[in-house]
């Protein structure tokens, strides 16, 4: 198929230890903006974990909640998806968050 793709890339501040990403239309149910946490391992649990103890980071952050806060919200909120498993032994699992969770609560 033939198609273009554009991209755009920011640089933040804040250290983070994978790419993050937002996306503007609905990878999962919530509808909206999107901030998505990936995580790379050899173990696709691992991974899982790991997206989602960077997006607890992230929400701890950019909305100034509580680690528990954060992981309470992220439990109720927050989707993984498997990004790629086509790289063994390499899973990659995304953990999206809805952003106007954060903009309807503010």
């Amino acid at each position: 198929m033939d198609g273009t793709t554009r991209l755009r890339f920011g640089l933040s501040q804040v250290p983070i230890k994978e790419p993050q990403l937002r996306v503007p239309g609905p990878p999962t149910t919530i509808g909206g903006a999107y901030h998505g946490c990936t995580a790379h391992a050899p173990d696709l649990m691992e991974a899982a974990r790991n997206a989602t103890r960077h997006l607890i980071e992230w929400l701890c952050h950019e909305a100034h909640l509580s680690a528990e806060d954060a992981y309470a919200l992220s439990s109720v909120v927050a989707e993984l998806r498997i990004s790629q498993v086509v790289d063994a032994p390499n899973w990659t699992v995304t953990a999206f968050f809805p952003l106007t969770v954060l903009v309807e609560h503010a």
